[in-house]
């Protein structure tokens, strides 16, 4: 088991969790070469295009559009920006000392009128108004300034009074410095109703009104900032272009639009931008990285195997050569959601089918992200459909209960036709596009040949890469397969055994995460050996008539064993796949006969040695988890058919035995199982095996026969013990 499992060089240094050794450095040698080689093919869309016209010019010739896509209308979308902005009202920042200082205006009016009053040093009234003039921060008329300096102390208080009231209430108000606000007020303040009358009223009036001043000023910055903040709400205008539409024509000046149109469809890019070269190569490699360790940690298999890791590089740039042959070709330009979708679920289905759906899923994924890169702004929803249609196609064909190769075709090219059909409207509705019924059936067209494609692909690399794919396992678990035909004919028993095995090891299988499927049709295999001589197997002898009673032990433990020889014959003149042809020898490994090895040394004379490498199976022994189940699996049910009362107790008993028998004679010694794995292989066997033999009940019938042979066998031992009494 573990202590005899292959371990890789240790040579090298360990980087990040990997050991760089020979195998680590190929396959980083295999990314970088991945990486190079599709940056190569997509290379096209960073090369400079045809159109190279600029606003102003006038086109010489007519330009239409090679592909569908959406773009941008910048001026449009600039024209409701502007909208927007003009919409925004200009902006205002409160004073918060406008409404103190006009207040306090008002009051510093008083206070100096009552300090010229007091004076005596201004004989004339002429005097006292200069001076009071002189001392004020506003300018009043000399009505009102009299009015200050001749008026009797309680009306002048009620005029003070007055003019605060009117100046707390006006400011109060919105003023705003570059309106007619100020304006307005004061005419409003004209109108108010006041305690005092007369000159005393037009006094207060004019003093509140020369003290008021504008309470929000003009923010140029926020205004700016609001006007801003609008025309980033302004959703973009985006146009729709049909592959083929002409997008300018001779003579047209071009405009603002037509470059939007350009660079939409790609047409317009006049030198190679080595920022985005840079950005591309960046990208890819991400992307190869990515794809290396989601293998390494879900795919291991795949991953350690670097043949099957090539193969899986080779699809991808095969995929991606595809996408650009499409992408540069004119006719082909116009349909190429068709071409993206159809060989990514190609691809997917092939992947699905020679490595496992796992591998298949995580190059959707990049296969999807090349499609992409390779198209043009605005195709996110053709990277949507592309993964969606991928990750559906690398399930359909795996999954279908379909037995019959072809019709397991048909039935995976039907759906991928109806399922390509329907992303391709779905994702051209979701942006808009109208679709076009050559699409349609493009999409239907590719979507009915990619399983054909699929699966003869994969047959073709199947015995180069050492892969069995879950269609052929399937097709090998056919009854109908001309040499389990020929094996229920000739050896119904061991038929029926190779049944009742693979039953039990695949329930195994798939408790420790083993293939169950590989398991099972192994099973239906690992016996085909007895085929040639059924009637010296104990199960095709319902006679009783056992031949090996006229053998000598040599020669029957020599017969049994030529069945292992014979089968990998038959396993190779029909064509069967090495990891089933492995179970045959494996599933017995180095195993002992222990009956015959027992009978030859009770015949054997005194002083004779038997050799017990005669007695065993030649190996190898089981080096697959599998294998090593079918081993056991084919052990305990060969024993449980021999138990009399296959009471739970005894099949647990037994099956602990023989387990570890074959453990204690080295049979799992190769194998990759842990103590663990064959702690719940035994449990899946007891539980397997309980099922089959449940307990049933007796018939009266059935109880009074071996009640009559139990008196027999009495009677008869009595007999014999009464015989050897008189000897």
């Amino acid at each position: 088991m573990a202590n005899a499992r292959k371990r890789r060089s240790t040579n090298g240094r360990r980087i990040l969790g990997i050991q760089w050794d020979t195998a680590a450095t190929q396959r980083l040698l295999l990314l970088l070469v991945t990486t190079g080689l599709v940056f190569t093919a997509l290379w096209g869309r960073l090369l400079p295009e045809a159109v190279s016209l600029q606003i102003g010019q006038r086109a010489d010739r007519t330009i239409r559009a090679p592909r569908s896509a959406v773009y941008e209308d910048t001026e449009a979308t600039q024209r409701l920006r502007t909208e927007a902005m003009a919409n925004v009202p200009d902006q205002y920042i409160v004073d918060p000392t406008a409404h103190h200082d006009a207040v306090a205006t008002v009051s510093d009016v008083f206070k100096q009128a009552r300090k010229v009053r007091a004076n005596d040093s201004f004989p004339k009234l002429i005097d006292k108004l200069e001076a009071l003039k002189g001392r004020l921060d506003i300018e009043l008329s000399d009505g009102t300034l009299r009015c200050l300096l001749e008026a009797p102390d309680g009306p002048l208080k009620r005029v003070e009074k007055s003019a605060l009231n009117l100046t707390e209430w006006a400011m109060s108000k919105p003023i705003r410095n570059n309106t007619d606000d100020l304006k307005r007020v004061r005419e409003q303040l004209a109108q108010r109703q006041i305690s005092v009358q007369g000159k005393y009223a037009d006094a207060a009036i004019e003093i509140a009104s020369k003290s008021l001043r504008p309470n929000q000023i003009f923010s140029l910055e926020e205004t700016n900032k609001k006007r801003r903040q609008a025309a980033d709400t302004v959703e973009k205008v985006w146009g729709q272009i049909q592959a083929g539409q002409v997008l300018i024509s001779p003579g047209d000046e071009v405009r603002q639009r037509h470059i939007d149109m350009f660079r939409a469809v790609g047409l317009m890019n006049p030198t190679v931008n080595y920022f985005q070269v840079v950005g591309m190569l960046l990208v890819l490699l991400s992307m190869s990285i990515a794809l290396g360790v989601y293998c390494h940690q879900f795919a291991p298999t795949v991953f350690a195997n670097f043949n099957q890791l090539v193969a899986v590089v080779a699809v991808l740039l095969a995929a991606a050569f595809i996408y650009r042959v499409a992408y540069q070709n004119p006719y082909l330009n116009s349909f190429f959601e068709v071409v993206a979708i159809t060989t990514a679920t190609m691809a997917t289905m092939l992947l699905a089918l020679t490595l496992g759906t796992t591998v298949a899923v995580g190059a959707a994924a990049f296969m999807s992200m090349l499609v992409g890169l390779m198209s043009t702004a605005g195709d996110v929803w053709l990277v949507i459909i592309t993964l969606l249609g991928s990750f559906i196609a690398a399930n359909i064909i795996v999954v279908s209960t379909v037995r019959s190769r072809g019709w397991r075709i048909v039935h995976a090219a039907v759906i991928t036709a109806v399922v390509n059909c329907l992303l391709l409207v779905a994702g051209n509705a979701l942006v808009g596009n109208t679709v076009r019924l050559s699409l349609i059936t493009g999409a239907a067209i590719g979507g009915l040949i990619a399983p054909t494609l699929a699966v003869g692909l994969a047959l073709a690399v199947e015995r180069p890469l050492g892969i069995l794919t879950d269609v052929r396992l399937l097709e090998l678990g056919n009854p109908n397969e001309p040499i389990l035909q020929a094996l229920m004919r000739e050896a119904p028993a061991t038929y029926q055994a190779s049944i009742m095995v693979g039953n039990l090891a695949e329930q195994a299988a798939e408790a420790i995460g083993a293939n169950a499927l590989l398991v099972r049709t192994a099973a239906m295999y690992h016996d085909i050996g007895k085929i040639k001589r059924p009637y010296f197997f104990v199960e095709n002898q319902p006679g009783g008539d056992n031949p090996h009673d006229r053998l000598n032990p040599h020669l029957s433990a020599l017969i049994l064993i030529s069945h292992v020889k014979d089968g990998l014959e038959v396993a190779r003149d029909i064509g069967l796949p090495a990891q089933i042809t492995a179970a045959i020898p494996e599933h017995h490994g180095t195993s002992l006969i222990s009956y015959f090895y027992e009978r030859a040394k009770q015949e054997a004379g005194e002083g004779e040695e038997v050799d017990e490498q005669a007695f065993r199976y030649p190996g190898p022994k089981p080096q697959s988890k599998e294998t090593a189940i079918l081993m056991l699996a084919d052990t305990v049910e060969a024993a449980a058919r021999t138990l009399d009362e296959p009471k739970p107790s005894e099949i647990e008993k037994l099956v602990e035995h023989l387990v570890q028998e074959k453990m204690d004679d080295g049979q799992l010694d190769e194998c990759p199982l842990t103590m663990h794995d064959i702690t719940v292989i035994k449990r899946a066997l007891i539980s397997a095996l309980g099922h089959v033999y449940h307990h049933r009940i007796k018939y009266p019938e059935q109880i009074h026969q071996e009640a009559e042979k139990a008196l027999a066998s009495y009677q008869d031992d009595d007999s014999s013990r009464q015989g050897q009494a008189s000897k």
